[in-house]
């Protein structure tokens, strides 16, 4: 079979970058379906996927099954001696691809919550865009057919709830905590991170559209693991699962430090609102998770007091009437 010629003559250098903390069990799945992505690139355009793992100091046997699996199959490995959180992983892989002169590196989750087969659709994006995008952001909340199974209540609210401050703000987002992103190299590495953790993710979204780079979203699976197969001591100490309002007042502070803007908007609210729609619906499904953003969305533009709305649904309703 001849390779298929790129999406466009605009050929990139691509890593898939991978963080990686406590995922031994994860780790002999994902590595062999990210080895099937890497052999259908050179197949279908004649193009390498490099693979960057960051193993963020994991106390399980990720380290290990690592280096084992680098016997079958290619990847490079970056270990973390201690913890230092999952911001800090994405930012060790973003000095990497800068060093090793990438132009787009991919982040992607090893648990099995990311699809494969959607880095041919972010290289297919990447490589049609030219010089118009600087970050691509996987949304699990576009496409009701890519609705594949419910995702945590909690966590969807908490989503939609931020989002929507970050629409008000001058951005046009329906996830902002998807793990699946493509970052331009050279852009990426301009951006001055404070913040390790979990909610770093927040800091690159409010100071990239500081620096005007240019953000869009395609759509990506909802795959969620099951709550009950996460490890109990996992779930007891890391941030992700904390409680909602507890996740709700640190993402919110965040955005008062860097968003002036915001500061009518409180924790208050947000509890409030949050406490309201994670009582009025059972399940979050693809016949309600829009409706239920965009109520979300309004009812935060009303707080602003900021009509019109600059949300993607309302955006998108006006360019088409």
């Amino acid at each position: 079979m001849q390779p298929q010629n790129p999406p466009s003559t605009n050929s990139q250098k691509i890593l898939v970058m991978i963080p990686c903390y406590n995922e031994e069990d994860s780790i002999c799945q994902s590595l062999a379906l990210l080895h099937d992505a890497q052999e259908k690139f050179l197949e279908r355009y004649n193009q390498p996927l490099d693979i960057l793992v960051v193993d963020d100091g994991s106390d399980d046997c990720t380290k290990e099954r690592l280096l084992h699996h680098q016997n079958n199959y290619e990847f490079s490995l970056i270990h973390h001696s201690q913890n230092q959180g999952y911001g800090k992983t994405l930012q060790t892989g973003f000095a990497y691809a800068k060093e090793n002169e990438y132009d787009w590196v991919i982040s992607f989750d090893m648990d099995g919550q990311h699809a494969p087969d959607y880095l041919e659709e972010f290289y297919k994006y990447i490589c049609n865009s030219g010089d118009t995008v600087d970050i691509i952001s996987g949304s699990r909340y576009r496409d009701p057919q890519l609705f594949w199974q419910p995702p945590w209540k909690d966590r969807f609210l908490v989503n939609a709830i931020i989002t929507s401050i970050l629409n008000y703000l001058g951005l046009q987002l329906t996830d902002s905590f998807c793990g699946m992103k493509a970052h331009r190299v050279t852009d990426i590495n301009r951006i001055q991170f404070t913040l390790d953790g979990y909610e770093m993710p927040i800091e690159m979204i409010l100071k990239a559209n500081h620096l005007g780079l240019n953000i869009k979203e395609i759509a990506v699976p909802v795959i969620y693991k099951d709550r009950s197969c996460v490890k109990t001591e996992e779930r007891s100490t890391r941030f992700i699962f904390a409680r909602a309002e507890h996740r709700l007042a640190k993402y919110l502070n965040i955005i008062h430090n860097l968003e002036p803007e915001a500061h009518n908007i409180t924790i208050c609210l947000l509890t409030e609102i949050y406490r309201k729609y994670y009582r009025k619906y059972e399940e979050i499904t693809a016949d309600n998770f829009a409706y239920i953003q965009m109520s979300i969305i309004h009812e935060i533009a009303h707080q602003f007091g900021a009509f019109p709305c600059r949300c993607v649904y309302c955006t998108t309703s006006l360019q088409s009437s």
